[in-house]
């Protein structure tokens, strides 16, 4: 496996390099004037560095655990961009009616709004009202809180969106 004609070679070489300082093989010294080139398998490398450097393996597991966090967040902020355009392509093709539209500008201005004040602004029935509302809590703009007389809608995103760019 080894000669010691001024050369140093190893079965499985994957990395040259240039000897300048004498090493042992087989107990003996060996210097080589820096004119000879070793040829060391990974496997030698590995053990090399992990006599050199006994935390070696918790190295190694440290960052392929950073790597891997740094994956996970790549695939997570790509997930969201996604979701963020789907959602941009929702709200260009969903189509609000008047009433809808100032029902989010209410909303929009008041941050939360009962379905009897908005009754009373818009002069509409309760029936009226809990079909707006239910129509853009299905769309995506609209969420209710609470039940009955201590229900209150709030803005989703998509609704702040929506009122940005439609005219109440």
């Amino acid at each position: 496996m080894i000669a010691l004609n001024n050369t140093v070679s190893v079965l499985v070489s994957t990395t040259t390099i240039r000897l300048e300082k004498p090493i042992s093989i087989g107990g003996n010294w060996v210097d080589f004037g820096g004119d000879a080139i070793a040829e060391l398998s990974e496997a030698d490398r590995y053990l090399r560095q992990k006599k050199r450097d006994p935390d070696y393996e918790a190295r190694l597991k440290q960052i392929g655990d950073i790597l891997a966090r740094g994956v996970a967040c790549l695939l997570a902020k790509e997930e969201r961009e996604r979701e963020v355009v789907a959602e941009q392509e929702v709200r260009k093709t969903v189509k609000l009616t008047p009433d809808e539209s100032k029902i989010l500008g209410l909303v929009s201005m008041f941050g939360s709004v009962s379905p009897a004040d908005l009754g009373d602004h818009l002069k509409l029935s309760r029936a009226s009202v809990a079909r707006r509302t239910n129509s853009l809590q299905q769309k995506g703009f609209l969420r209710g809180e609470g039940k009955t007389s201590a229900l209150k809608y709030y803005l989703t995103p998509a609704g702040r969106s929506a009122t940005n760019r439609s005219n109440y």
